[in-house]
């Protein structure tokens, strides 16, 4: 067994590798390695599916369908042969196949081996990965930029709300210092005032007083002076008497 095992083997220079630039609609890659196998042994096989998003145009999803593929052949000279005899003929299937109708696209890859397919695929995916990391960075950068932008506008608006709340208070002082000033200023007004008025209600009611007490003793002098008038001539006539009784 291993001698036979050794007997099959060959190595990668003397393989060969197919390219199916387009894979028939409903047909798996199990199903294209029979159509293969007739021209030689088939050792390993590669196809890649079309994407969720391409399989769904508008509408439901698609069933699975494959948009390219490789297949290695364990001669290259198999694989030769295979790529002449299949390449533009119709594919060999029931009519009621979707795939019914179609023509094999596939050719021969002179000088690729399938470790170089490997590398370049490899390669391919680095590059895909660098470039996703790539711009992963420079959407976090750009991030970076946008929040600090924003930190800095928002500091801004806060510096100019503070000012303007500055700015507020120290004009509601000014108004509240005017209006203590206007207040005292009012206040010693209203008390002069009430000064002038205390003051002249005094020397109104002195006055008053004044009159009162002088029509008082008006009242209390006329009735003496109306008796003293009264009595005069009577001690008038008492002393004229007195007068003539000396006389005779």
């Amino acid at each position: 067994m291993g001698l036979l095992g050794e007997e099959r083997y060959t190595p990668p220079s003397q393989r060969g590798v197919l390219y199916f630039n387009t894979i028939p609609r409903d047909m798996r890659p199990q199903e294209i390695r029979l159509h293969f196998n007739q021209y030689g042994e088939v050792r390993r096989m590669k196809f890649i599916p079309f994407p969720k998003k391409a399989r769904r145009p508008g509408g439901p999803l698609l069933p699975l369908q494959y948009k390219e593929g490789w297949m290695e052949f364990a001669s290259a000279s198999d694989a030769q042969h295979a790529a002449q005899c299949m390449n533009g003929q119709p594919i060999d299937v029931k009519r009621q196949r979707r795939c019914y109708g179609q023509l094999w696209t596939v050719r021969f890859m002179d000088g690729l081996t399938w470790d170089s397919l490997l590398e370049e695929a490899e390669g391919k995916r680095r590059a895909r990965r660098a470039a996703e990391v790539e711009a992963r960075k420079e959407e976090r950068s750009m991030n970076e930029a946008y929040r600090r932008m924003a930190m800095e506008a928002q500091q801004q608006r806060k510096a100019r709300r503070r000012q303007c709340e500055e700015v507020k208070v120290a004009s509601h002082s000014g108004a509240d210092a005017r209006g203590d000033v206007s207040s005292a200023s009012i206040t010693a007004d209203d008390g002069a005032s009430r000064a002038l008025g205390d003051t002249d209600r005094g020397a109104t009611a002195k006055s008053a007083s004044k009159s009162r007490m002088l029509s008082v003793k008006k009242s209390v002098n006329e009735p003496v002076k109306k008796k003293t008038a009264a009595a005069t001539p009577i001690r008038i006539a008492a002393s004229e008497c007195k007068r003539l009784a000396r006389k005779g």
